[in-house]
């Protein structure tokens, strides 16, 4: 699996989602996490990107979710995001 990309679905607050939102990963993200990184109350999520050997830290901006995204070097072959 080469696919490049994350699909993050949105709330709409009633039980139901907006449709896939795509996000740029590295190769073949393998470990998905979510977290407030940057302290302003909504949360951003992080891939560990297996074959390219990087991290992703996208940044949520809603309504668009992609204002930063961070590609970071890690140890060969990362397979978990915590």
């Amino acid at each position: 699996m080469s696919r490049k990309q994350a699909d993050v679905l949105i709330g709409n607050g009633d039980g139901t989602f907006s449709g896939p939102i795509s996000l740029p990963t590295g190769n073949s993200p393998i470990g998905l996490a979510s977290a407030d990184l940057n302290g302003d109350g909504t949360l951003d999520l992080v891939t560990a990107n297996n074959t390219s050997n990087t991290v992703t830290v996208t940044l949520n901006t809603l309504p668009f979710f992609v204002e930063c995204i961070f590609n970071f070097s890690s140890n060969r072959y990362p397979s978990a995001a915590v």
